[in-house]
């Protein structure tokens, strides 16, 4: 269900690999890499939903890892692979600063916000959908106990055509 969720909000920012030359496109899974977004987020899902590690990891980006990071890394990976998963969402990149103001309008005049707006009421919330891939997936879970949440973001890296994840 997770997976689904991410392939929607995927749907707009990455287009699915084409199949191979006289082949089919079973999976954009190719020369140990994945290359459309839209089927690395579901890997990821799939590997945390059925909680292996083995499978999280090959999706990690280990390139320059010394030995005793790359184990700290992997129990990390366990860690994230042991809990229950809710939901995947990307993350985007802030929105650019604007512009800044002309001297002749230095802050913005109150009139700007809605008189019966409500509390807690934040314009940067109105901005439209961002465009672009996302930097990286943020995995809502659960810890053992069934109830406490648990967020991790894994920051998304495009490298020599393939799409992995770090910490």
């Amino acid at each position: 269900m997770s997976a689904a969720l991410l392939l929607i909000a995927l749907s707009a920012t990455a287009a699915p690999a084409a199949p191979p030359p006289g082949g089919s496109a079973v999976s954009a899974y190719s020369s140990g890499c994945i290359a459309s977004l839209r089927e690395f987020a579901y890997e990821l899902s799939t590997a945390v939903e059925v909680g292996d590690a083995n499978r999280l990891a090959a999706l990690y980006r280990w390139r320059g890892t010394p030995t005793r990071a790359g184990y700290s890394i992997m129990e990390r990976l366990e860690v994230l692979a042991g809990r229950p998963l809710l939901q995947v969402h990307p993350v985007y990149p802030p929105p650019a600063p604007a512009e800044p103001p002309s001297s002749a309008t230095t802050a913005m005049p109150i009139a700007a916000f809605p008189a019966d707006a409500p509390a807690g009421f934040d314009p940067v919330l109105l901005d439209p959908p961002r465009h672009g891939p996302p930097i990286g997936l943020r995995l809502e879970q659960t810890l053992a106990d069934g109830t406490t949440p648990a967020s991790t973001t894994l920051w998304l890296r495009r490298e020599l055509g393939c799409w992995w994840v770090t910490f």
